[in-house]
């Protein structure tokens, strides 16, 4: 999935956080956000598949492992995958940002989103793996 898909399926997801974020705020159980978030990405028009908690397939060196890895939401794109992550945290590390990307490389997704509901403000992000 290049940039330009990526930013365009984050602008798409950050649409539908900020509704969460308008009607909800920040702060509360991460469980209402999961609801909430769940509700308004099934209702885009743009995601053309979405599933909670999927299981994804763990690789190593091109051969796939038992072990999987779990995502709040999995969502389809104009064919593309990407991941979303619901958190309430004061501040999303750039530790837990790094174990994404390598997460992300270690199961052939190429983005996900961060979507983070523990400030006072809308705090979402992306990560993905660099191309090349």
């Amino acid at each position: 999935m290049s940039v330009s898909k990526t930013g365009r399926l984050t602008h798409d997801v950050y649409a539908c956080a900020g509704k969460v974020f308008a009607e909800l705020g920040g702060g509360r159980d991460k469980q209402a956000y999961m609801e909430a978030v769940y509700a308004e990405l099934s209702s885009s028009k743009y995601i053309n598949g979405l599933e909670r908690n999927p299981q994804l397939a763990v690789f190593y060196k091109g051969k796939q492992l038992a072990h999987t890895v779990s995502a709040d939401f999995k969502i389809v794109y104009n064919g593309n995958v990407g991941l979303v992550y619901v958190v309430v945290l004061k501040q999303v590390s750039a530790s837990f940002q790094l174990g994404l990307i390598k997460m992300l490389s270690a199961t052939k997704c190429k983005a996900a989103v961060i979507l983070n509901f523990g400030k006072a403000a809308p705090d979402f992000s992306r990560v993905y793996v660099p191309e090349g």
